[in-house]
């Protein structure tokens, strides 16, 4: 019984140890396996990653070279379009020496160019002479255009300016024979060192009122008839009805005693009062000066209008 426990103590432990050289040969298998599996997967993953970086490079490189020659092309393109003109220039410029050069050579070996030359010539010196011939006449026709229209100029401005000035003489005596101006009131000069700065609103007085009629006739009258009447300075007006020879010696109404030349800008003191009413206009004779002269005439009677008139202003 001894022998039989031990026998079976000795067969329980090489069952023990076969199971543990098994374990152990099942992990060895199955690392190996592990390891195996790994080294597979990790050698398809590099020829994978190199398959993918040839690729790309690949495509790169492709892509690269695309653009490269579409970059030259297009260069090419863009240089030919900057070097046509250039291209057109000397093309033109080689036509025209070529075309110089052909006919250098005509000229040289023609026979006809003298001919040609000489009808040329011909014809210019006819031309020529027929437009030395005419030229003359149509001197003469732009003088004669000239001279016409200056003197038909000068004949029209001389009418202008005579209806301008018959126009502007009408209304000066028009004007001269409806404005006389009233004597000055008699007043006793003060001397003074210089004229004082006076209006002129109120200088000279309000001219009578007349009727429509009355002023149309006289108007026609001195547009037709001569002034017949003279024009007196105010300081010549009679006051009475005595003869020349009988009145005093006329004074200038500027000075107080002294017999002077009148001063043809008037003092503030010789003039008439503001607010005086001017008297009424005094019927005088003609002057014995125009009378000698004519005394009807329109001109002499302007000019005696244009002395006596005061200035209107200091």
């Amino acid at each position: 019984m001894c022998t039989a426990f031990k026998r079976w103590k000795i067969c329980q432990r090489k069952h023990a140890e076969e199971i543990s050289l098994l374990e152990n040969y099942l992990l060895v298998k199955r690392e190996d396996l592990l390891r195996r599996v790994f080294v597979h997967w990790l050698s398809a993953k590099r020829s994978i990653e190199h398959r993918r970086l040839t690729h790309e490079r690949k495509e790169a490189q492709l892509r690269h070279l695309a653009i490269t020659s579409a970059w030259e092309k297009w260069r090419e393109r863009f240089k030919e379009e900057r070097l046509r003109p250039l291209e057109y220039t000397v093309i033109i410029d080689n036509q025209k020496i070529i075309m110089s050069q052909a006919f250098r050579v005509w000229v040289s070996k023609t026979e006809s160019l003298p001919a040609v030359r000489f009808h040329s010539k011909h014809l210019k010196e006819k031309f020529f002479r027929r437009w030395r011939d005419a030229m003359p006449n149509a001197l003469r026709a732009k003088k004669a255009r000239e001279i016409d229209t200056y003197n038909t100029l000068a004949k029209f401005f001389e009418r202008w300016t005579q209806a301008y000035k018959t126009k502007t003489t009408l209304k000066a005596v028009a004007r001269a024979k409806y404005l006389r101006l009233p004597a000055a009131n008699p007043r006793q000069p003060i001397v003074r060192s210089r004229p004082l700065y006076s209006g002129t609103s109120d200088i000279f007085a309000r001219r009578p009122t007349r009727d429509a009629d009355d002023t149309e006739s006289q108007l026609s009258d001195a547009r037709v008839e001569p002034l017949k009447e003279a024009f007196i300075p105010r300081t010549r007006r009679a006051k009475s009805p005595k003869a020349r020879s009988e009145r005093s010696v006329v004074r200038s109404e500027y000075g107080a005693s002294a017999a002077r030349q009148p001063s043809p800008v008037r003092s503030i003191v010789s003039m008439p009062d503001r607010h005086t009413k001017s008297p009424s206009f005094a019927n005088v004779q003609a002057s014995p000066v125009r009378s000698k002269e004519g005394g009807g005439r329109l001109w002499s009677a302007l000019k005696d209008i244009n002395q006596n008139r005061r200035p209107r202003n200091l």
